[in-house]
């Protein structure tokens, strides 16, 4: 067997143990038109449809924020983009670092405590944001 033929064996080997990550956001039909709107900390995009409540959406990620800077010694200095998902039946949000951002589904859940479900994600997500952004100081930015 020549080197050429074996390599290709060993690729092949390989890649049937190789699982392919599963992505389910982002699931919107190609007709969606995006909007963007930016307030002082934050990038909202989300499809034009939501644009009658996305004020609603930037005035509680601020509020959020002016309630959750002070817990955190460092604020955040670039916006981060917040991608609204309203074509889902499902009541979440999350935040990846990788590129940084916030993804939310922002339908109403049946087992929320007793607050705005708008002011709920903002808060929860918020707080993931700042907790990530605190690795980028002391002891945890040397080990990073």
């Amino acid at each position: 067997m020549n080197r050429k033929t074996f390599i290709a064996v060993i690729f092949v080997l390989v890649s049937l143990s190789i699982h392919g990550q599963y992505y389910d956001t982002g699931q919107e039909p190609a007709s969606f038109k995006w909007e963007k709107l930016e307030s002082y900390h934050f990038r909202f995009i989300y499809p034009d449809s939501y644009s009658n409540r996305i004020e609603r959406f930037v005035f509680s990620f601020e509020e959020a924020y002016d309630l959750l800077k002070g817990s955190y010694n460092e604020p955040i200095l670039d916006k981060i983009p917040v991608i609204i998902h309203n074509h889902t039946t499902e009541s979440n949000g999350y935040v990846a670092w990788a590129p940084k951002r916030i993804e939310l589904y922002p339908l109403p859940g049946q087992d929320n405590i007793p607050m705005d479900h708008i002011e709920q994600l903002a808060l929860h997500e918020l707080m993931h944001v700042l907790q990530m952004n605190s690795f980028s100081r002391g002891i945890s930015k040397t080990m990073s």
